[in-house]
């Protein structure tokens, strides 16, 4: 048969989903009606990516994902450090720097080019500090390596004999400013050797002069043989005596 009423004893008008429109809003504010035919978008912002599956909208960051309590905050599009790092932090560069500043003066910069410092660093661990290239100092007036206690320059190696260079630019003269000591051999690679004082050389030993061993001269107080025997033409001087008066007698027709 055909049904002549339908029967709505039982009905509830609170709980029945038979609404005019509903309230849209954000953060408790700025509501706005939605009607029951209405349709509501959600649009992704900078740094949101929105994705919907059945009745589901997820909201997720883009780009990374950084924790409250980490030290690090976003204003703007800047992140900011107001605290401590409490955690692993790998901030990537692509193409751009990172500039550590305070009341305008930049102190430190990194990026993948390279890192400058702009203030005095200093390093109060006590490991060592290791660098796999040059050192280059770039102060165009002076440059000064000075220490608290014994300094040492050396190289080290198992098994290999590494050499160190001083070396002057163009006609510069390395300057020793203070008493020296060589323990080891030294040599002279030059044409010579210049002293610039006539003090005495103490323990200094000179075996030659002009190629001469010094038993070729006569010191001072000293008698030697100078000439032994002078021939002209088969006949000849007699030398007779010693030292310094020595007699030359003609022997033959000279």
């Amino acid at each position: 048969g055909i049904a002549q009423y339908i029967n709505t004893s039982a009905w509830d008008k609170n709980s029945a989903d038979d609404y005019q429109y509903w309230t849209l809003q954000a953060n408790g504010a700025n509501g706005s009606s939605v009607g029951n035919t209405a349709t509501v978008n959600f649009v992704a912002g900078t740094g949101v990516a929105l994705t919907k599956s059945s009745n589901t909208i997820t909201i997720n960051t883009v780009g990374g994902l950084y924790t409250a309590g980490n030290g690090l905050t976003l204003a703007g599009t800047e992140f900011r450090l107001g605290g401590l790092l409490s955690q692993n932090t790998d901030i990537g560069f692509s193409g751009f720097s990172l500039t550590f500043s305070d009341g305008g003066s930049t102190f430190a910069s990194f990026s993948s080019s390279g890192n400058t410092f702009y203030n005095p660093t200093t390093f109060m661990s006590s490991g060592d500090v290791s660098m796999a290239y040059d050192l280059n100092f770039t102060n165009p007036t002076a440059s000064h390596i000075t220490s608290q206690s014994p300094l040492y320059i050396e190289t080290l190696s198992p098994y290999a004999n590494l050499d160190i260079n001083l070396t002057a630019a163009n006609d510069g003269i390395i300057y020793l400013n203070s008493n020296s000591e060589i323990t080891k051999n030294l040599t002279i690679g030059g044409t010579f050797i210049s002293v610039g004082s006539t003090n005495l050389v103490t323990n200094l030993n000179a075996d030659l002069l002009d190629g001469y061993h010094a038993t070729n001269f006569v010191g001072v107080g000293q008698t030697g043989n100078f000439i032994t025997t002078i021939s002209v033409g088969g006949s000849g001087l007699l030398i007779s005596g010693t030292g310094v008066g020595r007699t030359l007698t003609n022997t033959g027709l000279v």
